[in-house]
């Protein structure tokens, strides 16, 4: 695109920039429907190769079999640790408010979006972070609670055993 600015120098490359703001959060928004169009489309091929919801995604991650983690940029969730009275032992639990786990005490609490940009490196995945502004990421958020990933392999689900409690984390 051609952008007309009014100043040259510094002045008129600062109102280029204002100018194509627009254009680039289109291009963004292209980008975020391209990988929620290849999520879907891992889901209609039933492919084995996607996950979605906390615990599956979230057990995909730990395996490392997740290439793309899918985020909604305003997911309502959490990530709580709960320290177990008189120990060093921790639980992990993933929910859009803070509960109330026997015999435990928060010991920390952070908005998921949050903790996972600081930490998805750790599990070798790359970070997509996707809004409900087009129809795909409306779909996204609405249908699969905005947290999904598109996997290196197939993973069977099925197979894993959740910990106790796991149950919880799907409020």
């Amino acid at each position: 695109n051609i952008i007309d600015v009014s100043y040259g120098g510094e002045n008129g490359f600062t109102q280029a920039i204002e100018a194509s703001r627009d254009m680039m959060q289109g291009f963004r928004l292209m980008e975020e429907a391209d990988v929620l169009k290849d999520f879907f489309g891992e889901i209609a091929r039933n492919t084995g190769r996607y996950c979605f919801g906390v615990k599956d995604t979230m057990y995909a991650l730990e395996l490392g079999a997740v290439e793309k983690l899918i985020v909604w940029d305003e997911i309502p969730l959490k990530r709580m640790v709960h320290r177990m009275t008189g120990s060093d032992e921790e639980k992990i639990v993933y929910a859009p408010e803070a509960g109330w786990i026997e015999g435990t005490e928060l010991a920390e609490e952070i908005p998921f979006d949050e903790w996972i940009a600081d930490h998805y490196t750790d599990f070798g995945t790359q970070l997509e972070l996707v809004t409900d502004r087009t129809s795909e990421g409306f779909q996204f958020t609405k249908g699969f609670g905005g947290l999904g990933g598109i996997l290196r392999w197939e993973v069977k689900f099925e197979d894993y055993e959740a910990p106790e409690g796991a149950d919880d984390l799907e409020k």
